[in-house]
């Protein structure tokens, strides 16, 4: 009893070992997640000096191996994807300022910062219920946030989470969600073809749209950002609520 309870505790260590291998075997985008897990933790810097433990010898190797082409895989940000925030809502931008597609760091900078932002506040907010009550919701609101405010996030993105959705915030006795869960499932196979079959065209001005492909893709890019938003509400209720008032 007294060991089981000495594991309970330490949880950190075994965070910490989990969120570094996650870092050495996806993709950048995982970092997303560790703002609002060290804020929902009650020993951070444990679980830090964890991380730093399996993670620098690690980096130290690839860099020894193969110096700095380990990080080609967070260049793959600069690419602007559909659908996110400003994939539909571009047209609007590109009348007060001209977005340089070949150079769109600071979309990414700016979608970056949002998001941990909002997560980091949601995480903040949700210090009232235990660890194990708000991490499912909080990975969920994380990458939801993402494709939200992530010029670069892919909607491809959604399988990351997509489990998770069903099993934690989804009542599948509710007509309405099941609903929109199916819409956003299709969604995520029929956008990412409409979009590359169209050239993934940019929808710098509204002009575009008066061609009906063109606003048939935008619609869906529309509907998916509106799933996704959902999402985040969703997660926000269950994270911010009090565990004895959440609906069983």
């Amino acid at each position: 009893m007294a060991a089981r309870q000495k594991n309970s505790e330490d949880y950190e260590v075994g965070l910490g070992v989990i969120f570094a291998i996650a870092l050495l075997t996806t993709k950048a985008t995982f970092v997303f997640f560790l703002p609002p897990l060290l804020i929902s933790v009650r020993r951070p810097i444990k679980m830090l000096l964890v991380m730093a433990a399996i993670g620098l010898p690690a980096l130290a190797f690839l860099y020894w191996r193969i110096g700095d082409l380990f990080l080609m895989p967070i260049q793959h940000t600069e690419q602007l994807m559909t659908p996110n925030l400003f994939s539909i809502t571009r047209p609007v931008i590109e009348l007060f300022v001209h977005i340089d597609t070949s150079n769109s760091t600071l979309v990414n900078w700016l979608g970056l910062i949002t998001t941990m932002l909002l997560v980091s506040y949601l995480a903040y907010r949700g210090r009232v219920n235990p660890l194990t009550h708000t991490l499912p919701a909080l990975f969920i609101a994380t990458f939801a946030c993402m494709m939200i405010f992530q010029a670069s996030a892919p909607g491809a993105y959604l399988i990351a989470y997509l489990l998770a959705v069903v099993f934690d915030i989804v009542d599948l006795r509710n007509n309405k969600h099941l609903t929109i869960l199916l819409v956003l499932s299709w969604l995520t196979v029929v956008q990412p073809f409409v979009n590359v079959y169209i050239k993934q065209p940019d929808y710098t001005r509204f002009g575009m749209l008066t061609n009906p492909v063109y606003l048939f893709d935008w619609l869906l890019q529309v509907l998916n950002v509106a799933c996704f938003f959902w999402l985040v509400s969703r997660t926000a209720t269950k994270i911010v609520t009090p565990k004895h008032l959440t609906p069983a």
